[in-house]
C-alpha cells in the first residue's frame, strides 16, 4: 500500500513540474511580443500606424470566411480520418481542398505583406530588415536559421 502511495505521489509530483515548466515564464515574449517592439522602434508616424491598422482590418474581413472554411474542412478531415475504414480517396480530396484554402491565404498574405511594406520609410524598411523581425514576414526568423544548420549539418554527415 505503501508503495502504491509513493508511486501516485511521485507521478503527482512530476506532472506538476511539467505543467510548471510547460507554462508561460514571466519576463519572456509571447506570441507577437517581439515583433510589437520591432514595430514600435520604427517609430511610425500616427498616419503609418493608422494605415497598418486599415490594412490589418481588411485582411482579417478578407480571410475571415476561408478561415472559417478552413476549419470545417479540418474538422471533417478529422471524422473521415476516425472512421473505422477510412475512405484514402475522400482523406485525399479532402486535404486537396484544405491546401487550396491554405494557397488563397498565402495568396492574401503576400498582397499584405507587400502593402506593408510600402508603408515604412526606406530607412524604416532598413532598420526592419536590420533586425530580420519584421513581423510583416520580410526575412527569416530562427525557424529559418535552425533549418538552415540543421540541413548543413546532415549534410556534411551524410558526405562520411
Amino acid at each position: 500500500m505503501k508503495k502504491i502511495a509513493l508511486i501516485t505521489s511521485c507521478i503527482f509530483i512530476l506532472m506538476a513540474a511539467g505543467f510548471a515548466v510547460a507554462g508561460p515564464h514571466k519576463g519572456m515574449p509571447h506570441g507577437n511580443q517581439n515583433r510589437c517592439d520591432v514595430i514600435q522602434s520604427l517609430n511610425l508616424s500616427d498616419e503609418q500606424t493608422e494605415k497598418f491598422k486599415e490594412i490589418r482590418a481588411k485582411r482579417f474581413e478578407q480571410t475571415k470566411g476561408i478561415r472559417t472554411e478552413m476549419h470545417s474542412k479540418n474538422a471533417e478531415l478529422d471524422m473521415l480520418w476516425k472512421q473505422a475504414n477510412p475512405d484514402a480517396q475522400a482523406i485525399k480530396n479532402k486535404m486537396n481542398e484544405i491546401s487550396d484554402l491554405q494557397k488563397q491565404l498565402n495568396a492574401i498574405s503576400v498582397d499584405f505583406r507587400l502593402e506593408c511594406r510600402g508603408i515604412l520609410t526606406p530607412e524604416q524598411l532598413d532598420r526592419c530588415l536590420a533586425e530580420e523581425k519584421c513581423g510583416f514576414g520580410f526575412s527569416k526568423g530562427p525557424g529559418m536559421k535552425f533549418d538552415k544548420d540543421h540541413k548543413s549539418k546532415r549534410l556534411s554527415s551524410d558526405k562520411k
